[in-house]
């Protein structure tokens, strides 16, 4: 049975980066690891922590798999939300529409010959990105409130 995480948690971003490498166990052989590492690292009912090589090698290996950075944006979302003047909650949702509308118009721009070019699929990623760090930004202030 799988055991709920909070969106926002580094426990939810490595098993997001292990999606795109045939799930947890497949991402600690993708690794070099045991096939445990990365389903402990990725419940929340365990203690268990990720390296910091090893979470910079799944990162790797989900980007090589077209899956983006996912734990690399959680922390950059985590960085960006202590930078800087504090934004209201309701600025945290207005950047949050402004990626979103980004990433969809990346997106139908991509989808108008029905192919996505390398370049279409970079631009992708990079609204991708910029939505998750947003996203990460207006979850952490909301659990602050």
């Amino acid at each position: 049975m799988t055991t709920r995480k909070a969106p926002n948690s580094l426990k939810a971003a490595i098993e997001r980066a292990a999606k795109p490498l045939g799930g947890l166990s497949n991402a600690s052989l993708a690794i070099g690891r045991d096939r445990y590492t990365i389903p402990h690292a990725a419940n929340p009912n365990r203690s268990e922590m990720l390296r910091l090589d090893d979470a910079i090698k799944l990162d790797q290996a989900c980007f090589d798999a077209g899956g983006g950075t996912p734990i690399l944006d959680h922390y950059e979302g985590a960085i960006e939300h202590f930078e800087g003047p504090r934004l209201s909650w309701f600025d945290h949702a207005a950047n949050t529409v402004r990626e979103s509308a980004d990433l969809a118009a990346e997106i139908m721009d991509a989808l108008k010959d029905g192919k996505i070019s390398k370049s279409e699929k970079r631009e992708i990623q990079k609204a991708i990105h910029d939505s998750q760090q947003v996203l990460s930004a207006l979850a952490a202030d909301l659990e602050a409130q």
